[in-house]
C-alpha cells in the first residue's frame, strides 16, 4: 500500500484538537494523509467520539475555509464561508499541524452539489425539461460554475500545502432530487430517471446547439417520452441503451454531457498544477460521466467501493482501470463502520483484496463519523495491507 488516508471534516479535527486527532490518525492508526472537506453540501452528522462537543453537528452547504477573493475574479459566483467558523480559518491550523507531522493534506472539494449556492445563484443551477430549477445542484456546463470551482482549486493550492485535489460531483446530479424530503408518486425506472436528469438550462442548450444538436427538438422529445410516466404508467422495460438508440437526437444530447464535464475538469486543471482525482459518481449514466473521456484530463479516479454490489463493483472497477490505464490510478474508498462494512475482518479482507489488485491508495470514510471500534478496524486493515506487501 502506497498511501492510506482518512476523509475528515474540519470541525471534527478542530473540536477534538488537530494535534490529538492527527496523532491518532497518523501515529496510532497509521494513515499517511487526510482529505479535508473544504467545500461541502448540507450535513447533519452524529459524532460518536467527539471530545467535549455536541454529539450532533449541523451545517448548511458552505466553504469550510476562508476564501481569498482574488481567486474568483473570472466568475460572478463567490464561496459562502460556513457560519460555524466565524472569523477562524480551521484549514490554516490543520495545514500547519499536518506540516509539522509530515502528514499529507488532500483537499476534498464538492463541486456542483450545494443548496446554498443553488439558492443564491438559481440561474446557474440545472433545469429539467419542465423548467424546474434544481435547489441543490449547479450545472457543470455553466461557465460561471466552472470558473468558480477552478477558483476554489487555485485558492486552495496557492494558499495551503495541498498534495492533491479530490473533485467530487463535477458532473450532473446522479440522483436527481430537489429537496431533502422530496415526495414523488411516479413509477420511475432507469430511463425515466435519465429523462428527468437531463438539464435544459441556457448553458446546456447553447452547448448542444453549438455542437449541431437540436436542443429544442430534444426538449420536446423528452416531454413526450415522460408524458406516460406523468400519467402514472409503469416504467419502460427496455434498456437505456436501446431506448436512446431509438431517438438519435436524444442520444446525442445525453452523450454531449460528457463534453461539458470534460470542459469542467480541464478548467480546474488550468488553474492548478496539483494532482486532481475525480470521484466516480453513483450512477454514471445519470451523471453524464465517461471515465475514458476524462482519464487524460485528470490524474486518476476515486471509487467509493461501498456503494456497489459485488458484481457491479467488479464491472465498474474494470471500466475505471481500463480508462485510467492502471489500478494504481484508481483510489478506492471504504466505510470503516456498519452497515456498509460488517466488521473488522470484512474491512481487512476488502483492503487486502484491493491492494493485491494494484490499488495502492486507500481511503477510509469518515474519521468523525466512525465509532472508535471502526477506527480500530481501519488500523488493522492498514497494518495487514502493509505486512502483505
Amino acid at each position: 500500500m502506497k498511501e492510506a488516508y482518512f476523509w475528515c471534516y474540519p470541525w471534527d479535527l478542530l473540536d477534538e484538537g488537530p494535534d490529538l486527532a492527527l496523532d491518532r490518525i497518523a501515529g496510532e492508526i497509521g494513515a499517511q494523509s487526510i482529505s479535508i472537506a473544504t467545500t461541502y453540501h448540507s450535513v447533519a452528522q452524529f459524532r460518536p467520539h467527539a471530545a467535549d462537543a455536541p454529539a450532533r453537528f449541523v451545517s448548511e452547504s458552505a466553504a469550510h475555509f476562508q476564501p481569498n477573493a482574488s481567486a474568483y475574479s473570472a466568475t460572478r459566483i463567490r464561496p459562502i464561508p460556513a457560519s460555524w467558523m466565524k472569523s477562524r480559518n480551521p484549514l490554516e491550523r490543520i495545514a500547519e499541524c499536518c506540516r509539522s507531522r509530515n502528514v499529507a493534506l488532500r483537499a476534498w472539494l464538492i463541486a456542483c452539489h450545494g443548496t446554498a449556492l443553488a439558492a443564491r445563484y438559481p440561474d446557474a443551477a440545472c433545469k429539467d425539461a419542465f423548467g424546474n430549477r434544481s435547489t441543490s445542484w449547479l450545472c457543470p456546463a455553466n461557465p460561471d460554475v466552472r470558473e468558480f470551482v477552478a477558483g476554489l482549486a487555485a485558492d486552495l493550492t496557492t494558499n495551503y500545502p495541498i498534495a492533491a485535489i479530490e473533485l467530487e460531483s463535477p458532473d450532473f446530479d446522479s440522483n436527481p432530487h430537489t429537496h431533502a424530503h422530496e415526495k414523488i408518486g411516479l413509477n420511475l425506472g432507469p430511463i425515466e430517471r435519465l429523462l428527468l436528469a437531463l438539464c435544459f438550462c441556457e448553458s446546456c442548450v447553447q452547448s448542444a446547439n453549438d455542437a449541431d444538436i437540436d436542443a429544442a427538438a430534444v426538449h420536446r422529445s423528452v416531454r413526450v417520452h415522460l408524458a406516460p410516466t406523468i400519467a402514472g404508467e409503469p416504467p419502460r422495460t427496455t434498456t437505456t441503451i436501446d431506448f436512446l438508440a431509438s431517438d438519435g437526437a436524444l442520444q446525442a444530447y445525453a452523450q454531449h454531457r460528457t463534453h461539458s464535464i470534460r470542459a469542467f475538469v480541464t478548467a480546474v486543471r488550468r488553474r492548478t498544477k496539483t494532482p486532481i482525482f475525480v470521484h466516480a459518481p453513483y450512477s454514471p449514466d445519470l451523471a453524464g460521466w465517461n471515465p475514458a473521456d476524462l482519464a487524460q484530463h485528470c490524474d486518476g479516479f476515486i471509487f467509493p467501493a461501498w456503494t456497489e454490489s459485488p458484481d457491479s463493483r467488479r464491472a465498474r472497477l474494470a471500466q475505471l482501470v481500463a480508462a485510467a490505464g492502471s489500478p494504481d490510478r484508481v483510489h478506492l474508498g471504504f466505510y470503516c463502520y456498519p452497515p456498509q462494512t460488517a466488521d473488522g475482518p470484512a474491512l481487512v479482507r476488502a483492503v487486502h483484496d484491493a491492494v493485491s489488485a494494484g490499488h495502492s491508495t486507500i481511503g477510509f470514510y469518515n474519521y468523525g463519523i466512525a465509532p472508535n471500534a471502526g477506527l480500530d478496524w481501519a488500523r488493522q486493515a492498514i497494518r495487514f495491507a502493509r505486512r502483505d506487501r
